[in-house]
């Protein structure tokens, strides 16, 4: 069951600029620590708590309950550690010495699609 808290004030429009927001800063971030790490598959380690902090900021920006979403939160982080590993190990393996900027795109945007399926569930009052 989701709780809402009954402080959490502002516009539905609002909510959805702050996650917004939110959500680019993350890919923004994401793509920075995928184009900056030299080592393949060691950026997981830094883009998960990225991509795992949106979930929970998302959450906070529609007033859920922390404790419910963290666990959501793992969940959604792990998914993107997998898929963004996967798509870039391909990507890499065809496109020779772009693994950088390939490492970084792929970052930012499964951690953006995290954000906007987060955000979807959100405001059809799901859980993230």
């Amino acid at each position: 069951m989701i709780e809402t808290t009954s402080s959490h004030e502002g516009t539905m429009d609002e909510r959805k600029q702050q996650a917004s927001r939110a959500i680019h800063t993350a890919g923004v971030a994401a793509g920075a620590v995928g184009f900056l790490m030299p080592i393949p598959g060691a950026d997981a380690v830094l883009i998960a708590p990225i991509q795992a902090g949106l979930v929970l900021r998302l959450a906070s920006v529609y007033g859920v309950r922390i404790p419910a979403a963290a666990l959501k939160s793992a969940g959604y982080a792990a998914l993107g550690g997998v898929i963004g590993k996967g798509s870039a190990r391909l990507l890499v393996s065809l496109v020779p010495g772009f693994g950088s900027v390939v490492r970084a795109g792929v970052a930012a945007s499964v951690t953006e699609a995290i954000g906007w399926a987060v955000l979807d569930n959100l405001e059809e009052g799901g859980a993230p």
